[in-house]
């Protein structure tokens, strides 16, 4: 008799312990422990879209996105780099040497102005920019050659009339130099602000 009563009573326990109501489940925040996405960094409207600009990317010895008529004087460079683990760098003996890549507006420049920038590194020689537009050519302020980084430019302003839609980009280096140059973090911006050419030391 005891022993039927306490099966019965252990019946029960487990019956009412199935009648409980669970407590809901609470979900885990999403990324717990980890941060969130890094997004993505604002595009300046005025700038102009370039293939390869930091000089990261090489095919062997050539830069992806440029051309050159001397493809054996360019090389990477992993050690005089101003940002990222690469900069463009030229292979003298030559009398002339120039890196180029065409850039497409899509519409006509009109009254636009067009500058082009450079971090520029050399030592001893003269390294400059140039833009090249239908048919003329632009040249900036050489670099000193005193073994600085600096931010060269070149500037061109477009004719209120001008139905020119592309434009050509070049990192040039003359004067038949003795010692490389080194170039790294190309820009171009397009706006309806002059601007002055020139150097800047960064």
């Amino acid at each position: 008799m005891n022993r039927m009563l306490a099966i019965s009573l252990l019946v029960l326990a487990s019956l009412a312990g199935c009648m409980q109501p669970k407590a809901p489940e609470v979900a885990a925040p999403p990324n717990l422990g980890q941060p969130p996405a890094a997004q993505e960094p604002s595009r300046n409207p005025n700038e102009a879209a370039l293939v390869n600009p930091g000089f990261e990317e090489w095919n062997g010895k050539s830069p992806v996105g440029w051309k050159t008529e001397l493809p054996d004087s360019i090389e990477p460079s992993r050690t005089t780099v101003k940002s990222g683990t690469a900069s463009l760098s030229t292979i003298p003996p030559y009398y002339y040497n120039q890196v180029s890549q065409d850039v497409f507006y899509g519409k006509p420049l009109a009254g636009k102005t067009i500058t082009f920038y450079a971090d520029t590194y050399a030592a001893g020689s003269e390294p400059n920019l140039i833009i090249q537009i239908g048919g003329e050519s632009i040249y900036g302020e050489k670099h000193p050659g005193d073994k600085q980084w600096r931010r060269l430019q070149v500037v061109y302003e477009a004719p209120k009339d001008s139905d020119q839609t592309a434009f050509t980009i070049t990192l040039g280096h003359g004067g038949s130099p003795s010692s490389p140059a080194y170039f790294d973090n190309a820009r171009v911006e397009i706006s309806d602000t002059p601007k002055a050419s020139g150097t800047e030391l960064k």
